[in-house]
């Protein structure tokens, strides 16, 4: 056999390798990437959360009641209590979604958390 021919074989058959592999290593690339949209989190934290949302859900609801049981039309009132609706459903949903970070999560319940507080001094 000469060189050329040599030459040849030996690209023929690193192509055909790439040809047969590439499927698997396109897919391989495709995981690695969908797995760094994951966040993995204990389950005591995660029902931890999930506790600490739905007690900020009946703050909430109690304080509607509230509010409109003292006929206080205050817009100061409502826009608290607009915005706390409006923290309530970010955390609500970044939880659900998991897309958004842990930390972003738990931020967004402590402002909830703040807000109810203040909520509740200004009744």
């Amino acid at each position: 056999m000469s060189k050329k021919n040599l030459i040849i074989i030996i690209v023929f058959i690193l192509l055909s390798l790439f040809w047969c592999f590439a499927p698997w290593l396109i897919a391989h690339c495709v995981a690695a990437e969908t797995n760094q949209e994951v966040i993995t989190i204990p389950r005591q934290q995660w029902a931890e959360l999930k506790t600490r949302l739905k007690q900020q859900q009946v703050t909430l609801l109690t304080l509607q009641e509230e509010i409109t049981m003292l006929k206080k039309s205050s817009r100061e009132l409502m826009k608290n209590l607009n915005e706390a609706k409006r923290q309530l459903k970010t955390a609500q949903n970044e939880l659900t979604a998991s897309n958004c970070s842990l930390k972003s999560a738990s931020m967004e319940i402590e402002k909830l958390s703040i807000l109810c507080s203040e909520l509740k001094q200004q009744i």
